[in-house]
C-alpha cells in the first residue's frame, strides 16, 4: 500500500519555460534548490546547502509535456549504511504539463510513500514542502523569469507544540510589508506571501516535524536585490527565531 501527493498549479508562462524550470540546473536554483548541477550521466543533482546531494534518474520524458524522475532511497528512519539495494524503496516524481487558455497547468504526482505510521512524517513534510515550492515556481516564472535568485533562510528548532510555535511567530502574518499571494491560501503547516518591500520577493514560513526534530523556517527568495541586504535579513531573523524559541 502506498500514498501519493497530487497537486496542480496554473502558471502564466509557456509550457516550454515551465518544462525547462523543472529540468534545467540553472533554472532550478531560481525557485527550488540552493544548488544544482549535472552528474556525469547527464542527470541533474540538487542540494539545499547541507552538503547532501540528491538526484533522480529520468524514468520517462516527452518534452515539454511530461517528465518522470525515479529516486531510490532508504525507508524513513532507517540508517542507510547497513542497507542493501533490496532494502531501498522507489519514490517517483511525475510532472505533466498542458496548455489551457494560454497558460500552463502543471500537475505533480509524487508517489511511492508507504502507508505505515513510520512514513507519516515524511509524507506530511513532503506535502507541505511541495505546497510551498510550487507556489515559488509560479511566482518566479510569472514575476522574475530568467533572473537569478538570492535566498535568506533562517531556521531554528522549536520546543512545545506547533500551535505554541505559531503563537510565537504569528506577528509575521500581520506585518504591513507582507501580503498573501493572489488566489493563495495557507499551507498545511505554514503560509506564503509576496513581499513588496523586497522587490516582490517570495516569503515562506513553515514548521517541520520530522525524525524527532521540530524546526521553524523563514525562507525569503529575492530577485535583483543586493545580496548584502538579503544576508542582513537572514541574520535578523535567525537572531529573532533563536530568541523566540530559547525563552
Amino acid at each position: 500500500m502506498t500514498r501519493s501527493i497530487d497537486i496542480s498549479v496554473e502558471i502564466d508562462a509557456s509550457i516550454e519555460d515551465v518544462y525547462k524550470a523543472l529540468t534545467d540546473a540553472t533554472e532550478l536554483v531560481r525557485w527550488f534548490p540552493l544548488e544544482a548541477g549535472k552528474n556525469e550521466d547527464g542527470s541533474v543533482w540538487m542540494s539545499f546547502g547541507d552538503g547532501n546531494r540528491f538526484s533522480g534518474a529520468v524514468a520517462g520524458s516527452e518534452p515539454p509535456r511530461h517528465v518522470r524522475f525515479l529516486y531510490r532511497q532508504p525507508p524513513p528512519g532507517r540508517d542507510p549504511k547497513p542497507l542493501t539495494e533490496d532494502d531501498f524503496v522507489e519514490i517517483v516524481t511525475d510532472y505533466r504539463l498542458e496548455t489551457k487558455s494560454g497558460k500552463t497547468v502543471l500537475r505533480l504526482v509524487h508517489s511511492g510513500f508507504g502507508d505505515g505510521s513510520d512514513w507519516g512524517e515524511l509524507f506530511d513534510a513532503t506535502r507541505t514542502g511541495w505546497g510551498f515550492q510550487l507556489r515559488g515556481l509560479k511566482h518566479y516564472l510569472e514575476n522574475h523569469p530568467g533572473h537569478d535568485r538570492v535566498v535568506a533562510w533562517a531556521k531554528s528548532v522549536y520546543p512545545g507544540t506547533r500551535d505554541e510555535a505559531w503563537a510565537q511567530i504569528d506577528e509575521l502574518r500581520r506585518t504591513g510589508r507582507a501580503r498573501r499571494t493572489q488566489g493563495g491560501r495557507a499551507l498545511r503547516d505554514g503560509f506564503v506571501a509576496t513581499v513588496d518591500g523586497w522587490n516582490n520577493g517570495f516569503l515562506g514560513v513553515t514548521l517541520e516535524d520530522f525524525c524527532g526534530v521540530r524546526k521553524a523556517n523563514v525562507f525569503l527568495s529575492t530577485y535583483d536585490v543586493p545580496k548584502s541586504d538579503v544576508e542582513a535579513f537572514e541574520k535578523r531573523w535567525q537572531t529573532r527565531l533563536d530568541q523566540l524559541f530559547s525563552e
